[in-house]
């Protein structure tokens, strides 16, 4: 925005010092396009958008750790958010990792319901093809669902290794209370 802006005010300066184009007396023909929209628009060989899969992006975000990580943003090309991203997670412990995973998660998730073939939020940047978009809206609604599933699966994991660890802990302080008395 910045470089079409330094582009456009030269060319305006140039317009506003031809005779007759304060006043509107100089007309254009119905073709021909205004003098400043053609400065502002993009310039020949600019940087377009990366083409990337949209359903493979609807994947790499059913497994958090995978978002966390920043392997999302990587996938799309956005190498340096992706390592930003990488270095929050590992510095913060995780945390950093979690919030900004969720807000790209939530991000990519309505952008896939809404169908959309490109994404520009947050620093992601890419084009889809079309025919990938039906295939990533149903990706999406499998994501909505599979991520608290797989949330609350480790949750229940977590909790069945802690009671694990403490039955043996308690049959351990079992074991060595005999002993204990029989000094």
């Amino acid at each position: 925005p910045a470089a079409a802006l330094a582009a456009a005010v030269p060319a305006a300066r140039k317009i506003a010092r031809q005779p007759g184009a304060i006043d509107g007396s100089k007309t254009r023909s119905a073709g021909e396009a205004h003098p400043v929209s053609l400065a502002m628009a993009p310039a020949e060989g600019a940087a377009k958008l990366p083409r990337r899969n949209k359903a493979m992006l609807m994947v790499i975000d059913m497994f958090p750790p995978l978002w966390m990580l920043g392997i999302d943003r990587l996938y799309l090309g956005s190498i340096t958010t992706g390592i930003a991203k990488l270095a929050v997670c590992v510095f913060t412990c995780g945390v950093g990792g979690v919030v900004w995973g969720l807000v790209d998660f939530a991000s990519v998730v309505s952008n896939a319901l809404r169908k959309e073939d490109s994404i520009e939020a947050f620093g992601m940047d890419a084009t889809f093809r079309k025919d990938e978009v039906g295939v990533a809206f149903w990706l999406a609604i499998v994501d909505i669902l599979a991520v608290p599933l797989l949330v609350s699966g480790t949750c229940r994991w977590w909790q069945y290794r802690k009671s694990l660890r403490d039955q043996i802990l308690s049959s351990a302080k079992d074991v060595s209370k005999p002993e204990a008395a029989a000094s």
